[in-house]
């Protein structure tokens, strides 16, 4: 599927309706040909998004890229702890690196091991903000936003080189740096590598005979001189992990919402019926047996919760059934039966529910799952398309736990 990389080059111009992105885009595919390019403040921009409304409803299909001139890259070493603790303690590390007060400052990191370094990128609050409200204001939202050193490739004992017109990216394994080319030799020097990886085009005559002492090899999928969002688009598209500024407060959230406190309750009690039908699906191993006995038993303590005067419990599910049908008069309780089913029976392999969000007036599903990865939240995508169930797809974030992903689910 298509993605829309947005890449701002300067600041954002205002926070009205109508703000304007200083900055280019691109359109690259799957199998990274580009499709199209251009700048954020012309008419072809809003023509751009009008035309691709649909495509772009989808977070995931968004990526933000931003100047790495305006991020701290660090990498700390924590004490040992668990990773909640290592998180914590963070921010008075990160804070001897920095002049002002760690407060103005929104603090991202990399998945946290104890016992290893920390990656840590900072960014003012106040200027993550403004470009998070002025893509609000266009429409847009993204589920990750990265600084464009994440999309630098490197090697051991190499400085990655990416041309940028009057500008350059340089990254090794333990900084990064944007800088005017004029100054290149410069910083090179202070890096203390002699191995150069150059990307996207090459360098000058003048360049070529400063750094003559260097190791210098192009960079073999290198087609020549070319925007450099498309290099940094490409190399997004292989796959590989980056540090999501997306975190903490900024975290994608979505609102519950529905029209009685039953069906909110009721979405309490259905994920521990719906975890029963998922685990008991994978395997008929003993401790499946145990777990699936433990969960029925929540369900159940549940379901009393909602429905104090309940009789004996005999068979959960139909009861749950039969109170959702005189909750509400039509079908909406086999809608969402016929919801669950689909999300029980998907084949693309075992997956954890953290909640349920039934909205009868919109009959729709809202569903907080943790899959493994981003493939898992493609196939799954397929699989509701061959069951001729519309989802979208709201918020998808890479966690400790697995990909934190929310989803809803409609009938086409």
């Amino acid at each position: 599927m298509s993605k829309l990389f947005i890449r701002f080059t300067g600041l954002s111009a205002g926070l009205s309706e109508h703000s304007s992105l200083d900055g280019e885009w691109a359109f690259i595919s799957e199998d990274k040909s580009s499709i199209a390019t251009g700048l954020t403040n012309t008419p072809d921009f809003s023509k751009l998004l009008n035309n691709n409304s649909e495509l772009i409803t989808n977070s995931n299909n968004v990526v933000v890229i931003i100047p790495s001139d305006h991020i701290l890259s660090l990498t700390c070493q924590a004490p040992g702890g668990r990773p909640s603790q290592i998180r914590q303690a963070l921010p008075f590390i990160a804070e001897e690196y920095i002049a002002g007060d760690i407060a103005d400052l929104h603090l991202a990191t990399e998945k946290i091991s104890p016992g290893k370094p920390v990656r840590c990128n900072l960014i003012e609050d106040s200027l993550f903000n403004s470009w998070l409200e002025t893509l609000e204001n266009l429409g847009l939202k993204s589920s990750i936003i990265i600084s464009e050193t994440e999309l630098l490739p490197i090697q051991k004992d190499e400085i990655s080189v990416l041309l940028d017109r009057e500008q350059v990216l340089l990254k090794t394994e333990e900084a990064e740096a944007k800088i005017d080319r004029d100054n290149l030799s410069i910083a090179l020097s202070q890096l203390k590598k002699d191995q150069l990886m150059v990307l996207n085009g090459e360098l000058t005559q003048k360049e070529a005979i400063e750094l003559s002492h260097y190791n210098i090899r192009y960079n073999e999928s290198s087609e020549g001189s070319q925007s450099a969002l498309i290099v940094l688009a490409k190399n997004f598209v292989q796959g590989k992990s980056y540090l999501n500024l997306l975190q903490g407060k900024y975290a994608q959230k979505i609102q519950i919402t529905g029209t009685r406190k039953e069906y909110r309750l009721l979405g309490m009690l259905v994920v521990g019926w719906a975890s029963f039908v998922l685990l008991a699906s994978i395997t008929q191993a003993i401790w499946t047996s145990y777990n699936a006995t433990e969960l029925e038993g929540r369900a159940e303590r549940l379901y009393r919760d909602i429905y104090p005067q309940a009789g004996k419990v005999t068979n959960l599910k139909r009861q749950m059934q039969a109170r959702m049908a005189t909750a509400r008069s039509g079908n909406q309780a086999a809608d969402l039966m016929y919801y669950l089913q689909q999300l029980a029976t998907s084949s693309v392999g075992a997956f954890r529910i953290d909640s349920l969000n039934y909205t009868s007036d919109r009959n729709e599903l809202t569903a907080e799952l943790i899959l493994t990865n981003y493939e898992m939240l493609d196939a799954m995508e397929k699989s509701f398309a061959l069951k001729n169930v519309q989802i979208s797809i709201i918020s998808a974030e890479q966690q400790e736990i697995g990909l934190r992903t929310r989803i809803r689910l409609n009938k086409q």
